[in-house]
């Protein structure tokens, strides 16, 4: 490896935009998949498929490995070798604190148990992996776009009550297919968990092409940070609105690029948020799905601009972004 990725590799780093079940050892998966006696879909390789190593037309392909990857883990000891070594992962990386993104809910069905109970030892696994590879961690609960949105919002809030109010809980995030229309009640919701319980919040917007997703997030969701925001680099007066209220995105370049959000032929549109003061910071999203590590993003983003002086002061922008601090 270059001189100029070992730099970047050594660089201390906290990761804004990260799901778990991205991060998850697509060996360890395999193990784990014969281990619970999992029915894979015939069409699915495990072998193969668990993974996304280069560009795809679209997000729907991208996110083929979820067809298994929500089908595990059922047992609990599983899901704390998986969290291990995930955190393992991160501190290989110098990844110091991360915030990490889940939906709770698919796994207190997995695991048989209610949200409750489901979040109580999700945590103390959590817990025990951050305390072991002194990584910090926060927890963000996602809520998916759909029939369901606001049901899930209300059930996991109701849990997070019911168990104390953990510190560990530091945000909400809204992920999913952006073409799926949100209720005004969905987003007053997530603006009112800001003054209940001060929740930080993020939304996955402009993703899919859309800046008018872009726009919702910031006006109807008070949004803090926004995921990925690739059609924002396409609209002057998004990129001014995220600059002039001081909204951060979280850019993912090899993602962005995967998922097909940006072109093969086309030019990140970091560049466009570099000349127009566009606060970002750089994220890995999926790294285990990507084969990738955040060392890997930022290198992707230096080979794109050539900016070694923003991943040099990156720390800092991650530290004045993230919702961690907020605990």
């Amino acid at each position: 490896m270059n001189e100029i990725y070992q730099k970047l590799k050594s660089y201390n780093k906290i990761d804004l935009h990260i799901h778990l079940n991205g991060l998850f050892d697509s060996e360890l998966i395999q193990e784990i998949l014969i281990n619970e006696g999992t029915l894979i879909p015939t069409y699915f390789n495990p072998k193969c498929d668990l993974n996304i190593l280069n560009y795809k037309r679209n997000l729907e392909r991208y996110l083929r490995p979820w067809d298994v990857l929500r089908l595990m883990p059922c047992k609990y000891e599983n899901l704390v070798l998986l969290i291990d070594n995930a955190f393992k992962k991160l501190s290989d990386d110098n990844v110091r604190a991360v915030e990490l993104r889940s939906s709770i809910v698919y796994l207190s069905l997995l695991q048989n148990m209610n949200l409750e109970n489901t979040l109580i030892m999700f945590i103390s696994a959590l817990n025990e992996a951050s305390n072991k590879y002194k990584v910090k961690y926060g927890l963000i609960m996602t809520i998916s776009r759909g029939e369901y949105s606001f049901v899930h919002f209300n059930s996991l809030i109701s849990a997070f009550n019911s168990i104390g109010k953990p510190i560990e809980i530091i945000g909400l995030d809204l992920a999913g297919n952006e073409n799926y229309p949100i209720s005004k009640e969905l987003s007053k919701s997530f603006r009112s968990s800001k003054d209940q319980y001060g929740f930080m919040l993020t939304v996955h917007a402009g993703e899919t092409g859309s800046v008018d997703n872009i726009r919702e997030a910031i006006n109807d969701f008070h949004a803090d940070r926004i995921g990925h925001g690739t059609a924002a680099g396409k609209c002057e007066k998004t990129m001014e609105l995220l600059s002039k209220k001081d909204i951060c995105v979280e850019v993912c370049p090899i993602s962005n690029r995967r998922t097909g959000a940006v072109k093969a032929n086309e030019a990140h549109p970091v560049k466009r948020f570099i000349q127009n003061n566009v606060p970002f910071v750089i994220c890995s999203d999926n790294p285990s799905i990507h084969k990738t590590t955040l060392t890997d993003d930022y290198y992707d983003f230096y080979k794109e601009t050539n900016e070694l002086k923003i991943l040099d002061d990156m720390l800092s922008k991650q530290i004045k972004y993230s919702f961690i601090k907020k605990q």
